[in-house]
């Protein structure tokens, strides 16, 4: 029987987001000119997570009360560009699997040494990238990880896009029309070595709605299913407080661009569609 991962789980994985690098963009704001990368950096600098399993077995970790850092991916799919989600935990899994490789299939990753961007301030393990998810059509299904007796249940919402839509939403991240003050390209920040993290390595546990919040208005709902990765009314069950101070991304002069409404829709699934981000 699959282990329920609640409240203390979603709470570390979204307290991680907002004490490190997609929280903090190093001086880099909407009121700061910032460096350019170039058009074509895309934001995905650091090691790709596109690769063919990693350095081989890792040793064996700990495995504390929150072994996976968060029960849901988020995906995109367009029959064209690759879209990846990381599974994060604090062991080697003895297996990993989906149970409906027609949405997406696992990919065991051994890097010892491959850490996420935004790795857990409330456990003492900083958890790994112990698996990588591909999208192979728009759908749900679940990945279920496996130590020993125990297994986790992540589960998987693939998106349908199409290649225009990704295309749309790379113009605006790296060449924006009618560009201005508030209309900078994404990639003037993120697409910096040091540039603050927006790969699926840091929002493939977010749902759209929360990741447009962000790149709009730098803010997070007061409170997030932990189970969806959606916003969600405080109070509820599964429904996580964020705290006050953690709500509003620690950026000088704030982060608030400004999107047309076709290009707000398209930025989330390029930015789904990156390569995956790590340290």
């Amino acid at each position: 029987m699959s282990n329920i991962l609640t409240g203390r789980c979603m709470f570390s994985l979204f307290a991680s987001i907002a004490l490190s690098g997609l929280l903090t963009a190093s001086g880099c704001s909407s009121s700061s000119a910032g460096a350019g990368a170039g058009p074509d950096a895309g934001g995905s600098g650091g090691g790709s997570g596109s690769g063919s399993g990693g350095t081989g077995t890792c040793p064996p970790l700990p495995v504390p009360a929150m072994p996976i850092h968060a029960p849901i991916i988020h995906l995109g799919y367009d029959g064209t560009n690759q879209f990846i989600g990381p599974i994060l935990g604090n062991f080697t899994p003895d297996s990993l699997s989906v149970d409906n490789n027609s949405i997406a299939t696992a990919e065991p990753f051994g890097d010892c040494n491959l850490l996420p961007t935004n790795p857990s301030p409330v456990t003492d393990v900083v958890p790994k990238v112990i698996g990588l998810l591909h999208s192979k059509g728009a759908g749900k299904a679940i990945a279920t990880v496996k130590l020993g007796s125990q297994s986790f249940d992540v589960n998987i919402v693939v998106e349908k896009f199409t290649p225009e839509v990704i295309a749309l939403g790379k113009k605006r991240y790296t060449n924006p029309d009618q560009p201005s003050a508030t209309r900078k390209p994404c990639a003037d920040c993120h697409s910096k070595a040091d540039g603050p993290d927006h790969s699926p390595a840091a929002i493939a546990y977010l749902d759209d709605a929360i990741v447009r919040s962000i790149a709009t208005k730098g803010t997070f709902p007061d409170c997030i299913d932990e189970s969806l990765g959606t916003a969600c009314t405080c109070g509820q069950p599964l429904c996580t407080p964020i705290p006050a101070d953690r709500r509003v991304l620690n950026v000088p002069g704030g982060h608030t661009w400004e999107f047309t409404p076709a290009e707000l829709d398209a930025i989330v699934p390029y930015l789904r569609s990156l390569p995956l981000r790590t340290r």
